[in-house]
This record gives C-alpha cells, sequence and structure tokens, in this order.
C-alpha cells in the first residue's frame, strides 16, 4: 500500500507549480503593492488577503481585473466620487495601468505601475 501512495505521488505530483495563482509586486513612486491573482477563484488579493479584485481574466497579452465592492467602499470613505477602476497588467511591458472612475467625470484618471513577478508558480 505505502509503495502504491509513493508511486501515485510521482505520477501526480501535489505541489504549488500547477497552481493559478501569480503573486505580483507593483511598483509606482517609490510606493509597493503586492496582488496575489489566484485565476482558479477569479480574484486578486492584497499583502493583508482582503480581496481587492473580482472577475480576474487573463489574455495572451494581459491579466485584467475590477476594483473588488470591499476596496471601493474602503476608497469612498476617504473619496466619495471614487467608482472603481479596471486593472490591467500588460504581460509583454509588466506595467499596470489602473483606469480609475470618478462621479462627474468623463475621463479616467491613470496611473502606470512597474510590475515584476514574485513567484514562480506561474509564468508572467
Amino acid at each position: 500500500m505505502k509503495k502504491l501512495l509513493v508511486i501515485l505521488l510521482l505520477f501526480f505530483p501535489v505541489h504549488g507549480a500547477w497552481a493559478k495563482t501569480l503573486i505580483l509586486e507593483c511598483t509606482l513612486k517609490g510606493s509597493s503593492v503586492i496582488y496575489y491573482l489566484d485565476f482558479s477563484q477569479g480574484y486578486v488579493k492584497n499583502a493583508k488577503n482582503l480581496i481587492v479584485g473580482e472577475d480576474l481574466q487573463e489574455t495572451d497579452n494581459a491579466y485584467r481585473w475590477n476594483d473588488s465592492w470591499t476596496i471601493i467602499d474602503k476608497i469612498q470613505e476617504r473619496y466619495p466620487n471614487y467608482r472603481g477602476a479596471e486593472n490591467i497588467v500588460d504581460r509583454r511591458t509588466r506595467n499596470l495601468n489602473i483606469y480609475e472612475k470618478y462621479k462627474h467625470r468623463n475621463s479616467y484618471k491613470v496611473s502606470v505601475w512597474k510590475c515584476k513577478k514574485h513567484s514562480d508558480k506561474k509564468k508572467f
């Protein structure tokens, strides 16, 4: 029985290399944020384990997600006109473009963060 278990573990590894998670560290003007992109659940968490993004999508060129209601509510405590953001990580340039939406504004506020991969679990 023990040999069978060892054989099964060899053929069907159970470690994180096949996990659908990508850890990104993004920086802008000295500030740094860590994002955990969980593709199996479809959300993004920050270092405090708070879900900051939902509707996570992966394409050949980018990773995309929208702000979660939790983070929108938190930001609205300080900025009442904040309506959420679309976050896009360009897989080629490794830039995180954040398109923030505000009430009574016809344009987006755009910020560009530089990201680097923090884990070997998933290809950037």
